[in-house]
């Protein structure tokens, strides 16, 4: 399987310069992977171990194709030297509850983008990744991250950020949810009635530093 992944890490380095002669396309990619090893311990005493190389490749294509709104898609698989077959697929929901299986190649972007001037309101709408962590205990339960680590997961909605007001930007996510699950659920939380398919997301950020700059303090 390492094998395999260095030859999908080799395409993704050599698929921008085949896609740059594409007048207006831009093409980006990453490669995340590393070697995975855990033990665990039941209370009765029995041990169980595991290792394994994971790793997660993804390939995007962005066309801005007026100075406000832009398309942008992107390709991402989950290998692992411990899979089970290699399975491509485009649809609503992911391979298991947590997101992509080892093996699942799917699209995890495909949204057109729209950018105000002058720092104004933005929209995104398709499918698209959604990142808000909080720091501390909070992170565990109310934060969203698509995406994490090697994993490979979405949010199918529409997305509309706009500037309050000093330095604050409210975030609005409308998203559709499928029983079977995108990654951002995990049990007990699940969507098997119809009526909970729809779920909303409020937020506001500052990114603005607050109190003197450090600069002030060496003077």
């Amino acid at each position: 399987m390492p094998a395999r992944v260095l030859a999908l890490a080799i395409l993704l380095a050599t698929a921008p310069v085949l896609a740059a002669e594409q007048n207006g396309w831009e093409t980006s990619g990453d490669f995340r992977g590393g070697w995975f090893a855990g033990e665990t311990r039941a209370r009765d005493g029995g041990k169980s171990d595991s290792d394994a190389f994971n790793a997660r490749l993804r390939f995007a294509v962005e066309n801005s194709f007026s100075n406000r709104w832009a398309f942008r898609t992107r390709a991402a698989g989950r290998f692992s030297s411990e899979q089970d077959g290699t399975r491509a697929y485009l649809r609503g929901y992911a391979g298991n509850r947590t997101g992509a299986a080892f093996g699942d190649i799917t699209l995890d972007e495909a949204y057109f983008s729209y950018t105000a001037p002058d720092n104004g309101p933005r929209m995104r709408i398709g499918r698209f990744q959604t990142v808000f962590n909080l720091p501390g205990v909070a992170a565990k339960s109310l934060d969203r991250d698509d995406s994490p680590n090697t994993d490979v997961t979405w949010t199918d909605g529409i997305h509309l950020e706009m500037p309050l007001a000093a330095g604050w930007r409210g975030h609005a996510i409308a998203e559709h949810r499928q029983r079977q699950g995108t990654g951002l659920a995990r049990s007990p939380l699940d969507f098997d009635d119809g009526d909970s398919r729809i779920s909303a997301f409020l937020g506001a950020e500052n990114r603005q530093a607050w109190g003197p700059s450090p600069s002030a303090w060496c003077r």
